[in-house]
């Protein structure tokens, strides 16, 4: 729609020369290059986008859950092809949402803004490129360790512990992917 509009305002200002000199008219072909450039950049994130809706899904598997603190878990993805593969990493994150009151001091009113902390951020692997041709698969697994003194899973309102397990993908050729899998730590013990 950018782009349509640009281009109307752009064929306007053109039609436009042989009444006007350019020096008078040189906004109208500002903005014109400008809702061009825009709807130009969207169309081809649109076309990018719809690419990576044609990747097939990865499979991600995790040995057992939920996970203990200080486990050792075996995490297994499964890309079924067809795909080139630059590389696909997994981390394992942990996010802290915390619920904090902000009070103007102008007005004395309180808002409520969450604020995220990230205490574990543990790359699991990554690995190099692989071409999947239609029918086979890129299968990889490995192993990590939740850090023995991390905070469980909680989701009360005030404070929310989330995991996820984040795989990123770059494609060749392609839209680059990241899918993130939330899994369920506990404490330690089992």
């Amino acid at each position: 729609m950018l782009l349509l509009a640009g281009g109307i305002i752009l064929y306007l200002a053109f039609s436009s020369l042989e009444k006007e000199p350019f020096s008078e008219s040189w906004v109208t072909f500002l903005v014109g290059g400008i809702f061009s450039l825009f709807g130009l950049l969207l169309a081809f994130a649109t076309i990018k986008q719809s690419f990576a809706n044609l990747l097939p899904e990865t499979i991600v598997e995790i040995d057992h859950l939920p996970v203990h603190a200080g486990d050792t878990v075996r995490i297994t993805i499964h890309q079924p092809g067809p795909i080139r593969i630059k590389s696909i990493s997994a981390n394992l994150v942990c996010e802290i949402v915390t619920r904090k009151a902000i009070r103007n001091q102008k007005s004395g009113k309180e808002k409520w803004a969450y604020v995220s902390s990230f205490p574990c951020q543990q790359n699991i692997f990554r690995t190099g490129p692989a071409d999947v041709s239609s029918g086979g698969a890129f299968d990889y697994a490995a192993e990590f360790t939740v850090p023995a003194n991390s905070a469980p899973t909680s989701g009360q309102d005030e404070r929310r512990v989330i995991w996820r397990i984040e795989l990123w993908g770059k494609v060749e050729g392609g839209a680059d992917f990241m899918n993130p899998y939330t899994i369920e730590v506990s404490g330690t013990g089992k």
